[in-house]
């Protein structure tokens, strides 16, 4: 089990279901200042495990990391069927 502490977290989760516990996990390991970026599927592909109504999507991800005092302020593009979002304190600190 991990025990340090991070100034970034990368999570890779499509799928909604569990997903509240691995936030939760990544959060209790992340530095003050330190940043999660989730990489899901995009919204108009379907991913290969994942049915689109069980997908997981940015607004799933700001309701999630709102009560922490994340806020989301960029995206990335990762693949042509995946984007990155970046999560960090609001007070940036």
């Amino acid at each position: 089990m991990v025990k340090e502490s991070f100034d970034a977290i990368l999570v890779w989760r499509e799928d909604r279901g569990g997903s509240r516990s691995v936030f939760d996990g990544a959060i209790k390991r992340l530095d003050r200042g330190g940043a999660i970026w989730v990489v899901t599927a995009l919204k108009k592909v379907r991913g290969p495990t994942t049915p689109a109504v069980h997908r997981l999507e940015l607004p799933d991800l700001v309701k999630a990391f709102a009560k922490d005092g994340l806020a989301h302020d960029r995206e990335v593009r990762v693949s042509a069927w995946n984007v990155a979002y970046r999560f960090r304190n609001q007070s940036g600190v």
